[in-house]
Parts: structure tokens; C-alpha cells; sequence
């Protein structure tokens, strides 16, 4: 844990004794490990409780023997086909939320049957942009396809550069932003964790083992067999990490290790599936593997749907600063606002997390400078205030003069009573 924590700090490119924060604090890795036990025993509670509850209901309890009873078998899994399909027409036929009303649901600690699978319905149509139907909510199976063409999409985009480790010498290829981002952002939301998804160092592994240029060949419509030097290369990597890519990829490599089964195990983590047809004569044919166009082609789709979706977000995003740029040079034409200089920024304080840049050296910054700097800001920040200070000098002349022209207006109307009253007393005399 420690180790892939380490490793997806170093690929992301922040410190690696603070990237892996969080389980490296003994009292820390104690309280999860605490907390994992705790929730296990409380599962195997659950199934003591159950056990009584249905006997209290007069149920049966048979205990089974190791010989599996093949027609139980077979009503068991009919039954659980019948829940799938009725929980599937419940996905097509829930109600559409809204995003608000998903995000509020995600706080709540329970959720009734009908808010599960209006939540599953909005998820699905989010994360793949088709239409819902039984076949794709089974297809989706939970939400496990969409995490695997996420790490398809990973593994297809290019490696941004190399990173130097300083301690081995050893090059390494980057992560996409795509990949370190995510990271990024676990961090950042998640200070405290103990099972980050270490999406970078998943896609590292991936890289080594060579997954890339053997999925570029199958993508390029090439058929590989069991002999074929990258997979028999790969093989061989397999079997020398084998404690790495359980711990990484979540699978065990068996001792013997066949080449196509672990190819097919790889590619089945992308969302995608082999195919196999036979080659050459009689007594000398070969099996050959290749990628099911079906899911191919809906994979693709998806991919599309999404690199559209961040391309419409980037569109919205460059017209929200064409907007702002907008508005900060109105502000600046009526009023003599300048835009707030952005050439250096504050990061802000995010744990313990310190990226590793050179550092920001400033030469201005001594005891017997402060007061000229202050200067310096009141008057920047008078020349600011100016056009402020001329339109409310206006404001108080213009108020000035209609004060005087009513004071006149008054007068006048004044001495035309006093007039008047003077006129109506002569004529009463």
C-alpha cells in the first residue's frame, strides 16, 4: 500500500514522502485496519442474524455438501437472470432526475428501491449518451464497463514525456493528464485515505507489461497467437511480478502462466473481448485471437461521447474567460479598472502536498523595502480610485445645482403668496 502510494506521488509529480500521506501514519494505517475488522465481523453478525430471523420464520435450513446439486444450480441461476431482467426494465421505466437531485442523493445514507434506480438511470445516461435500454443496463453491469473504458481510454492516450527518478536514475514513461489528474484530485478531496485507486500507477503497469503497442496492433485489425514475441515478452514480465500486478491490477498470475489468458485477462479490464478462429492445414492449425467488433464499436462510441464532452466543457470554459475578458475591459473603459495581474499566484494550501517546481525566489522582499512597496500600493491604488473619485464629484456639483435652482424655484414661489395675501387684505379692508 505504502509502495504504490509512493509510486503514483512520484508519476504524479508531487513529493514522494508527502504523496503517500496518510497511510504511512502508524496511528493511522491502525484505526483503518481497526475499522475494516470491525466492518467484517459486523458482516458476518449480518449472517448469524439472518440465519436466525429465518429460522424464527419457520424456514428450512439444509445444509449443502461439497457436491453441488446441479439442478439447484440451475434454478438458482435462472432466478438470478429473472432479478436482472426485472431490475433492468426498472432502470428504463425510473424517472429522469435532474444532476442537483443525483448529487443530493449521494449524500443520503438511504435511499428507497425507486431513488436507487432513478440514480442508475441518470448515471448510465450520463457516462455513456445512449439511450437507456435493458441490454445496455446489463451491459453496464453496475457501473464496472464504464471503469474499464475509462482505463481503455488511459491506456490509448499518449504518455507526456518522461520522468526522471532522481534515487535509481531510472526514466519512466508520464502519465496523461487525463490519468494524474484524477489522482490529483483523490488527493486533494480525500487527505485521509487508505485506498486511493492509484490510477497512475495502474496505468505504469499496464505500460510495462506492454499493453499499448500489443492493443494498438489488435485495434489495427491484427490477429496475435500464443507465440507472438511482445506477448510471450509480456508473459515473462508477468511471472516476475507477480506479488506487483496483484497488488496493481487486482489479479493473481497463476505458475503457469499461458500467454492468450493472461492477454484476454488485460483486455478484459479495458471493456473489451478476444475472439479466436483456427489458421493453417489440417493437424498443423494454429488458434489466432482478435478483438470482438461488437464491443469494439461500443467502445469507440463511448470514447467519442466523452472526448465530446470535454471538448464542450473546454468550449465553455474559454467562453467563460472570453466573458470575463469581456467584462474586465468594460470595467476598465468606464472606470479605469485594471484587471488584478495574474503573472504570480498564491497556490493554495493543500495539506501536505508540495509540488515539485523550482521554487519562487523574490529579491524585493527585505525589512527596508516594506514602506516603499506600501507607497507604491496606496498610490497604485489612488490612480484606481480616481475615476471613482471624478464621478462622484460630478455627482455632488450636479446635486449642488439642483439644490440651488429648487431654493430659487421656492423663493420665488414664497414671495408670489406673500403677494397674494397682501392683495386679499387690501380688498377685505
Amino acid at each position: 500500500m505504502l509502495n504504490l502510494n509512493e509510486m503514483t506521488a512520484f508519476l504524479i509529480r508531487i513529493d514522494r514522502e508527502t504523496g503517500k500521506r496518510g497511510a504511512e501514519k502508524d496511528w493511522a494505517l491502525d484505526a483503518y485496519c481497526e475499522i475494516e475488522a470491525n466492518r467484517n465481523r459486523s458482516i458476518n453478525n449480518l449472517r448469524d442474524d439472518l440465519r436466525s430471523l429465518l429460522t424464527e420464520m419457520e424456514y428450512n435450513i439444509i445444509p449443502v455438501q461439497a457436491e453441488s446439486d446441479s439442478t439447484v444450480k440451475t434454478e438458482l441461476k435462472e432466478a438470478g437472470l429473472s432479478l436482472d431482467a426485472a431490475h433492468a426494465k426498472a432502470v428504463v421505466q425510473a424517472n429522469k432526475i435532474s444532476s442537483s437531485d443525483y448529487l443530493n442523493r449521494q449524500s443520503k445514507n438511504y435511499l428507497s428501491p425507486e431513488e436507487i434506480v432513478e440514480c442508475q438511470k441518470y448515471r448510465i445516461q450520463r457516462d455513456y449518451g445512449m439511450t437507456i435500454t435493458e441490454e445496455l443496463v446489463q451491459k453496464d453491469d453496475g457501473g464496472h464497463l464504464i471503469s474499464k473504458l475509462i482505463s481503455l481510454e488511459a491506456i490509448l492516450a499518449p504518455s507526456e514525456g518522461e520522468i526522471l527518478d532522481p534515487n535509481t536514475g531510472k526514466k519512466y514513461p508520464a502519465p496523461p493528464s487525463v490519468v494524474a489528474q484524477k489522482d490529483i484530485r483523490e488527493r486533494d478531496n480525500l487527505s485521509l485515505c487508505m485506498d486511493w485507486q492509484n490510477y497512475s500507477g495502474k496505468w505504469l503497469a499496464r505500460h510495462i507489461l506492454g499493453i499499448p503497442k500489443i492493443l494498438s496492433r489488435l485495434l489495427a485489425g491484427e490477429e496475435i497467437c500464443a507465440t507472438d514475441p511482445d506477448l510471450v515478452k509480456m508473459t515473462e514480465i508477468a511471472n516476475a511480478s507477480r506479488a506487483h500486478l496483484k497488488a496493481i491490477l487486482g489479479f493473481t498470475v497463476p505458475p503457469n502462466c499461458k500467454p492468450m489468458w493472461l492477454l484476454s485477462t488485460l483486455i478484459d479490464q479495458l471493456g473489451l473481448k478476444l475472439i479466436s478462429r483456427r489458421k493453417g492445414s489440417k493437424g498443423q492449425q494454429v488458434r489466432y485471437y482478435s478483438l470482438t467488433v461488437e464491443d469494439l464499436s461500443f467502445a469507440i462510441d463511448v470514447l467519442h461521447f466523452r472526448e465530446q464532452q470535454r471538448m464542450d466543457r473546454l468550449q465553455q470554459e474559454l467562453e467563460r474567460k472570453e466573458k470575463s475578458r469581456i467584462h474586465q475591459a468594460k470595467m476598465q473603459t468606464l472606470y479605469g479598472i485594471a484587471p488584478k495581474n495574474s503573472s504570480v499566484v498564491t497556490p493554495p494550501i493543500k495539506g501536505d502536498i508540495y509540488p515539485l517546481e523550482n521554487p519562487l525566489t523574490t529579491e524585493n522582499n527585505q525589512a527596508e523595502n516594506i514602506e516603499s512597496e506600501l507607497l507604491d500600493s496606496s498610490s497604485k491604488t489612488l490612480d484606481k480610485l480616481k475615476p471613482c473619485l471624478s464621478l462622484l464629484e460630478g455627482i455632488i456639483n450636479t446635486g449642488q445645482e439642483v439644490l440651488k435652482e429648487m431654493m430659487e424655484m421656492l423663493s420665488a414661489n414664497i414671495g408670489n403668496s406673500i403677494y397674494l395675501l397682501n392683495q386679499l387684505d387690501y380688498f377685505q379692508l
